[in-house]
């Protein structure tokens, strides 16, 4: 059975629906049933949904973040449920897109180190994140966040495969101390 199978049918244990395959990154299959978008982890991580639990408040009302509704544990995994809204693929994030994003991810304390159009969608003009593979926040992480977008939007001409290459490679930024 394929992975997107598989998740589907999860899904469909978890509550009988018609749903639309949306994608899948490095971690999950993403379904929508035009109502909520579901993100079915390939496996139950304790970890990440202490964590996203734990984390919930911090997406209220957020701009640039959907509000996550739900996070379950079934079936051995881990379903993350925010709400449908229509929307635009990204094709391109441009300086604005990153500041704004930026400094709501600061205001928040949380850190995504998976930084690219794919993971972004544009909402009534609005960059969104989709991708939920946040981590807690550190200086240090926030620094490397900024540095990747950096890297992604000064590159954003090369070939996708070699800018996201780039992107993905640990950088190694240090917290500066002041006296």
């Amino acid at each position: 059975m394929s992975r997107k199978d598989k998740a589907l049918q999860i899904l469909q244990s978890y509550r009988k629906g018609d749903y639309r395959y949306l994608g899948e990154g490095s971690e999950g299959v993403v379904y929508t049933d035009n109502q909520k978008i579901y993100k079915i982890y390939d496996s139950n991580s304790d970890n990440k949904l202490i964590f996203l639990k734990a984390s919930m408040p911090v997406f209220r009302y957020a701009i640039h973040l959907y509000e996550i509704e739900d996070i379950i544990n079934f079936q051995n995994h881990t379903v993350l449920i925010y709400p449908y809204e229509d929307s635009e693929p990204i094709i391109e994030l441009c300086k604005e897109d990153f500041i704004g994003f930026l400094v709501e991810m600061w205001q928040r304390k949380l850190i995504t180190k998976n930084i690219k159009p794919e993971n972004f969608v544009r909402v009534k003009g609005t960059v969104k994140l989709i991708d939920y593979e946040l981590e807690p926040y550190t200086d240090n992480l926030f620094l490397n966040m900024c540095v990747r977008s950096f890297i992604f939007f000064g590159y954003k001409n090369l070939p996708a495969g070699l800018r996201n290459n780039i992107c993905q490679r640990k950088t190694h930024c240090k917290t500066v101390k002041y006296a």
